[in-house]
């Protein structure tokens, strides 16, 4: 029989881990759930010694793909189509391929009798929010109106991660044709205008002479700079992806100037989008906590809910827990704490999340706008002065012949 490793959260709260056999993962989960488990991570086990690292090239699915593939499913189940045929008919319709194969093996499992919410969970390219969405949604019957409030919410999410992709282009673009311009100076123009400088045997300014060295230098090491380059930057990339990379990385994108605040506001309006779309839809509040501590993206935010959720279990305020930390923005917890005085706590996330990320949008403009001209100073000013060092020495040369 198959093993399947597990790591989940019991009564109490302790993080626990271990093996469970079973005929199929759905079964592992069924048995982890009369333990009174609540599933962090389960995947099969090859039985060999794990290493700790390995590459998952299964990717999750864009924002986009989610919010179509919800209001599509919506409509369908809202207008009395059977949810058999329904899936069947979005999988003829969409154009994502992962998509595609993924609900063709969804339809096969609902036709053995599994859920919807269990074949969405095994496909590991949904998230969790979806999955435990979806779950709540059949149990109360209302599965059409949970996928309506799941398209409205991965709508938003792709809008503000779109806003955020569209200002950071200009710059990129600029950097590398700033970055490409400079190649062709260093590695064309400038060698072929030393030469006639030196062929001249005339004094060159001190300027000339340092641009002259620094190019030389980079000529006959390239390879050994492009190679270190590369290690450090993929010796970078694995460190980021261990547990103590991961924790460095996350505090610093909260702490490096004008970037940290953006970072930190697109978090607070996904925690509090997706906090007000699991309250609106009925899941209970600590596997609310449960699932968005998975979509944060940030071990330091994390590492703050997953505190909240202990305090909750014993009977606190969430509001209350998330004003201490230095994280989560006054605004946001005094909004919060109405919406639990006043039993409105969807509709006042709702708000929060609205504000937050038109703040978003706003601090992103404002990045954009000074982003732009940095870089176009910065990188001008090497180029010019490179132009200004070639220049020089030949004015230099016109005037010696006159």
């Amino acid at each position: 029989m198959p093993q399947y490793r597990y790591k989940a959260k019991d009564l109490s709260g302790r993080v626990v881990s271990g093996l469970v056999e079973a005929e199929s993962e759905i079964g592992a989960r069924n048995l982890l759930r009369e333990k009174r488990f609540f599933v962090l991570e389960l995947r099969k086990s090859d039985g060999g010694v794990n290493s700790g690292f390995s590459f998952s090239f299964q990717r999750k699915l864009k924002a986009k793909d989610l919010a179509l593939m919800a209001k599509q499913l919506g409509a369908m189940i809202a207008a009395g189509v059977p949810l058999l045929t329904a899936v069947n008919v979005l999988s003829r319709q969409v154009e994502n391929r992962a998509l595609k194969k993924s609900l063709i093996r969804i339809e096969e499992k609902l036709r053995t009798g599994n859920t919807l919410s269990e074949s969405l969970r095994e496909e590991k390219i949904f998230p969790e929010l979806m999955c435990s969405m979806v779950e709540v949604g059949e149990v109360g019957g209302v599965l059409d109106n949970v996928l309506e409030r799941l398209s409205i919410h991965y709508e938003k999410e792709a809008q503000l991660n779109e806003k955020i992709r569209s200002a950071m282009t200009y710059p990129m673009v600029v950097l590398f044709a700033a970055i490409a311009a400079v190649l062709v100076l260093v590695t064309y123009v400038l060698p072929q205008f030393t030469g006639i400088l030196l062929q001249a045997n005339i004094e060159l300014p001190l300027i000339t002479q340092m641009v002259i060295k620094v190019t030389n230098f980079f000529s006959r090491h390239a390879a050994a700079i492009f190679l270190t380059l590369g290690a450090i930057i993929v010796g970078l990339l694995y460190w980021f992806s261990t547990p103590p990379g991961r924790k460095i990385r996350d505090l610093l994108s909260l702490k490096i100037p004008l970037i940290g605040n953006l970072v930190l506001k697109g978090i607070i309006a996904r925690f509090s989008r997706t906090m007000a779309t699991l309250v609106q839809g009925g899941v209970p509040m600590l596997q609310s906590l449960r699932v968005v501590q998975k979509t944060l993206g940030n071990v330091e935010l994390q590492k703050v809910l997953e505190l909240a959720e202990d305090r909750v279990r014993e009977g606190e305020s969430l509001a209350g827990f998330l004003a201490l930390s230095p994280w989560f923005p006054p605004l946001l917890t005094q909004m919060m704490l109405v919406g639990e005085e006043t039993g409105q706590l969807d509709a006042m996330l709702t708000k929060a999340a609205d504000f937050y990320e038109a703040e978003v949008d706003a601090a992103v403009g404002r990045l954009s706008s000074i982003i732009e001209p940095v870089l176009i100073l910065f990188m001008g000013g090497i180029v010019g002065l490179i132009i200004v060092s070639i220049m020089l020495p030949m004015f230099n040369m016109v005037n010696a012949v006159k």
